[in-house]
């Protein structure tokens, strides 16, 4: 569910129409900050910042229910005159206080975030979604320095076909997960184009659905 697909409603504020639309069914949260943080809601500074307190606190509770993607877009490209840098200074802030346990990416370009979704898509869901939910973390999130790869590799995350498959098995599973990841970024980039806004929900089945939360103007 795009910007587009949410439906006019009333509540105790804007935000809170759309949290009650969206709810908790999706299986992927993909959140994007620009040079903008955005319009402070009653909750927290800004819509996207609330939906992302949203899906890190039901990971914290429920692990195996979501998982988590967040993207920074470089200010460099942004005439001087048109940045705000008290939002400019918000969005840093934002970066600092969840570095300690979000291991987010950094993009300059639509084509250079469409890839690494794609990328990351593919690599989260080939070694962390199994029988339909999501495998859950051994130990507490901390922070890792090293950027996350660029590309899948064959088989599991090591390379290897998993026991019990044929090499034919494994290949018929990469492929029916690129297919469907690739549905995925489909939709991704006809929102990016039709000017993505905030908080959103689309359906597939593997994951079933994918959350996003994006905020490059503002709300």
């Amino acid at each position: 569910m795009g910007w587009g697909s949410l439906v006019p409603g009333v509540g105790p504020d804007a935000q809170a129409v759309i949290n009650n639309q969206v709810g908790e069914d999706y299986d992927i949260y993909i959140g994007i900050l620009g040079h903008r943080f955005g319009t402070q809601t009653p909750r927290a500074g800004s819509g996207t910042e609330e939906e992302f307190e949203r899906a890190y606190q039901r990971w914290r509770n429920v692990p195996d229910t979501v998982r988590i993607l967040f993207y920074f877009k470089s200010a460099s490209d942004v005439p001087l005159q048109e940045l705000d840098l008290a939002q400019l200074g918000k969005v840093q802030e934002f970066r600092r206080r969840i570095s300690p346990q979000v291991l987010y990416s950094n993009f300059k370009t639509a084509d250079d975030f469409l890839k690494q979704v794609r990328d990351h898509l593919w690599q989260l869901i080939i070694r962390e979604w199994k029988a339909g939910r999501w495998t859950v973390p051994t130990s507490a999130p901390v922070k890792i320095e090293a950027q996350l790869p660029s590309s899948l590799s064959d088989g599991d995350s090591t390379g290897q076909k998993r026991p019990g498959e044929t090499i034919s098995e494994s290949e018929g599973k990469r492929k029916k997960t690129r297919q469907e990841c690739s549905m995925q970024l489909s939709k991704l980039r006809n929102l990016w184009t039709q000017g993505w806004q905030p908080s959103a929900a689309s359906r597939s089945s593997m994951p079933k659905t994918i959350a996003n939360s994006k905020n490059m103007r503002r709300r």
